[in-house]
């Protein structure tokens, strides 16, 4: 995948997320199209182009979300950096792969944002943040996820496994 590539999903992707996802709130949570966007990155771009990919657009994702900076560009940094690891070892050619990655890829940011709400004492009910927030953003990021992972293919034009790990 090509420098120019790279550096417009990140943009394309934090644009969406701050400029017109705040209007579309389902119940109390709202897709992470930054999440979808490194996971898939890292899926068809191997290791070190995932978690590039998770820090840099976690850093935006942080710069304009007014939470404590540095929270996101660490746990998409992680989540770049394993779904790049994912494809040695599993066929990700296949969709059904692919929406199952992006489902226990949320599921895990959701925790990890948990602990670090526990670590700097943001008072947070972990068992009701499981079933109101994260399991109902994960199914809403498998379907989301079918129509994101095309359009990205499509913009980004990307040979799978063109760079490689």
């Amino acid at each position: 995948m090509k420098v120019a590539s790279f550096i417009l999903l990140i943009i394309i992707s934090v644009l969406i997320q701050t400029t017109i996802l705040p209007y579309f709130h389902l119940q109390m949570f709202q897709p992470n199209i930054p999440l979808i966007c490194t996971i898939y990155y890292g899926l068809f771009a191997g290791f070190f182009h995932g978690y590039l990919f998770g820090f840099f657009v976690g850093i935006l994702v942080d710069a304009f979300s007014g939470g404590i900076f540095g929270i996101s560009a660490f746990i998409l940094t992680i989540l770049g950096g394993i779904s790049g690891n994912i494809n040695r070892w599993v066929i990700i050619y296949d969709i059904k792969t692919q929406i199952t990655v992006l489902f226990l890829g949320t599921i895990f940011h959701g925790l990890l944002f948990l602990l670090f709400n526990k670590i700097f004492d943001i008072q947070t009910d972990f068992f009701s943040s499981i079933l109101n927030l994260i399991l109902p953003q994960s199914f809403l990021h498998m379907f989301l996820g079918i129509i994101i992972f095309i359009i990205i293919k499509n913009i980004i034009k990307t040979d799978i496994r063109s760079n490689g790990q």
